[in-house]
């Protein structure tokens, strides 16, 4: 959180962050960090869920005001898609 928070400082508010995961969170903690980051204005959260799991991504979409993206896999190749 202190590297969210130091980089938000250093360039202000009026520029996009975003947090890219690589797909490495469980539901909990994915809806943890969500949390933790939804305060300093994170633009969104790329691939929050290990495997873009479509039904922890609905349960996260439900538990965080963040938007969120995931992007194509292996498992589908030419999809990606951003809740907003």
């Amino acid at each position: 959180m202190r590297r969210v928070a130091a980089v938000r400082e250093a360039v202000g508010p009026d520029v996009k962050l975003y947090v890219d995961a690589n797909c490495g969170l469980d539901l909990f903690h994915a809806t943890e960090l969500a949390h933790r980051i939804e305060p300093y204005g994170i633009s969104f959260f790329e691939e929050p869920l290990t495997q873009n799991d479509v039904r922890q991504m609905a349960q996260l979409r439900s538990r965080t005001r963040i938007r969120w993206r995931a992007a194509r896999t292996r498992a589908w190749p030419s999809a990606s898609a951003t809740c907003w």
